[in-house]
């Protein structure tokens, strides 16, 4: 590698988001910015280059001296700028494993660095974009400590490292022939009380058939049955998100027709279907919206590894995907190192 390329591996990070008023960049970073097609501009006011942000395009005399793309940076390319400083910055950061309370306080501080970040991003690109930056930044925590992610169901294991084997429980797609059990299980309001759409009134053979019909398509979402000695008693469905900068996340739901509550099957039913989503499907994080006043579903949720979820826009997220009322849990995969 030559001297060049020496000096541009070396070149620091520029955050996608910084202000004019933080000065002119130095040459190593309008190398930096020139080599991933960052838009620059002659500030004149301050005699140099910055980046050619909102506040530069339409205030600066030398906005006319733009170069390469538009002043709004594409999401993707802006979070892949904001995840390679946040890992630099928790690399450097990052504890010899010596001290337990040292790495409590690198995690802390980590995480109000993604706050500031997630914060930053959501007012130029929107919630889902701030969203995917969430999961990379909260992937990038998780890997600053060993190297590798530290939650979450390794591949073909339980969460205690078992092997996952019940017999008495399984999952498989449903058919048209279950028709008249799913219409008897789903057809029932306090089935519904806990789910975020609305009961489907009249809940007929035909609604019953158009359910059926949408989880049976699996390149959008995968819908199972929940089996138990061969008869369903219920469901799961993972339903990905789009992958935004190259972030993999998707969200589950699960539901038990109400003969079956009570029991703790989905206590066993969703270690083993949070399992199958990462080994079967490109996923590193899954997570399951949840009632805030359904603390039996929470515990189910916590026992399979999900931990309540800390995005700083929950609530207006929950608004938008309309699930007000909702609270999310998450957890990320083991088996990534």
């Amino acid at each position: 590698m030559d001297s060049a390329d020496g000096g541009l591996r070396d070149a620091p990070a520029v955050d996608p988001h910084r202000s004019r008023w933080e000065g002119p960049l130095t040459p190593a970073e309008i190398a930096y910015c020139r080599s991933r097609g960052l838009a620059l501009a002659y500030d004149c006011a301050q005699i140099g280059w910055v980046l050619a942000t909102p506040e530069v395009m339409g205030e600066s005399a030398g906005a006319s001296s733009a170069v390469g793309s538009p002043a709004r940076l594409p999401v993707d390319q802006a979070l892949a700028l904001v995840r390679e400083r946040f890992e630099r910055e928790a690399r450097a950061s990052a504890p010899d494993g010596r001290a337990e309370a040292s790495g409590r306080e690198v995690d802390a501080r980590l995480v109000g660095r993604q706050r500031l970040d997630v914060a930053r991003f959501a007012e130029t690109h929107g919630l889902v974009a701030a969203d995917a930056l969430h999961w990379a930044l909260t992937l990038a925590r998780a890997r600053t400590r060993t190297g590798r992610i530290e939650a979450g169901p390794r591949a073909s294991e339980g969460l205690d490292g078992a092997p996952l084997h019940d017999d008495e429980l399984g999952f498989r797609p449903w058919t048209l022939a279950d028709l008249p059990v799913y219409r008897e299980l789903l057809g029932n309001r306090r089935v519904w009380r806990f789910l975020p759409e609305r009961y489907p009134e009249p809940f007929t053979d035909e609604t019953a058939r158009g359910l059926m019909e949408i989880g049976s398509l699996g390149f959008l979402h995968d819908a199972v049955a929940i089996e138990r000695d061969g008869r369903p008693i219920g469901q799961c469905l993972f339903r990905p998100d789009d992958e935004i900068g190259g972030v993999r996340a998707g969200e589950v739901a699960y539901w038990l027709g109400e003969a079956h509550w009570g029991q703790g099957l989905m206590s066993r039913i969703l270690p083993r279907f949070t399992e199958r989503c990462f080994r079967t499907r490109a996923v590193d994080v899954l997570y399951a919206w949840i009632r805030d006043d359904h603390p039996a579903s929470a515990r189910v949720a916590q026992k399979a590894g999900y931990r309540r979820d800390d995005f700083p826009f929950e609530r207006a997220l929950a608004k938008t995907l309309r699930r007000p009322g909702f609270v999310r849990f998450a957890v990320v995969r083991r088996d990534l190192g």
